[in-house]
């Protein structure tokens, strides 16, 4: 009885994790379908090596460029060139595909975090505020922390913001000049 596909692919990403990691597509027709060819993996790992992926699109041709290179030297068939490309495209096709829905269900579950974090800090605010309300003593707490807060401010001195300078460009270097005078008459002094 053969195992599924997932736990394959596990076993293997166990015991070889970087070479699952850098070639996916390798490992999921050589797992899944059976399908390898060490002529066809020389070839990728030379086109690799020419033509290292920069975008995601490449990315995806090159993974496509091992199912074109299986083809071409596993089929011995006329035509395995036409069948090559065909093969290319619909897993160069596969894989956008699979980057766009992950990319989509990644930014949908961010959404939902983000909303679910607002909720409830929504509701955390309601429950505290439900509480404040009905429990003397927790109001008495509440205002003491809120005058502890407003003393802290008023002692708190107040920082001024630099005030910004313009000046033109002729200033500028007339002040520069100043400066570099008079440090090197601090040089010369000592």
């Amino acid at each position: 009885m053969s195992q599924p596909y997932d736990v394959k692919v596990d076993r293997f990403h166990k015991k070889f994790p970087k070479f699952c990691t850098t070639f996916p597509v390798v490992i999921k027709y050589m797992i899944n379908d059976g399908i390898f060819s060490y002529k066809a993996f020389e070839q990728y790992l030379k086109k690799l090596k020419a033509n290292s992926p920069r975008t995601k699109e490449e990315w995806a041709e090159r993974q496509a460029d091992y199912i074109k290179y299986c083809v071409m030297d596993m089929d011995k068939k006329p035509g395995k060139m036409k069948r090559a490309i065909h093969a290319w495209n619909e897993v160069k096709t596969g894989l956008m595909e699979d980057m766009d829905d992950m990319k989509k269900e990644m930014d949908l579950a961010k959404k939902r975090s983000e909303d679910d974090v607002k909720k409830l800090a929504e509701n955390r605010r309601e429950d505290l505020k439900t509480r404040i309300k009905n429990n003397p003593e927790m109001q008495q707490k509440f205002l003491a922390m809120l005058a502890q807060k407003k003393k802290e401010e008023k002692e708190k001195p107040v920082e001024e913001k630099p005030k910004t300078v313009w000046m033109t460009m002729d200033q500028r270097d007339k002040y520069l000049d100043e400066m570099k005078k008079d440090i090197d008459t601090e040089k010369s002094s000592t």
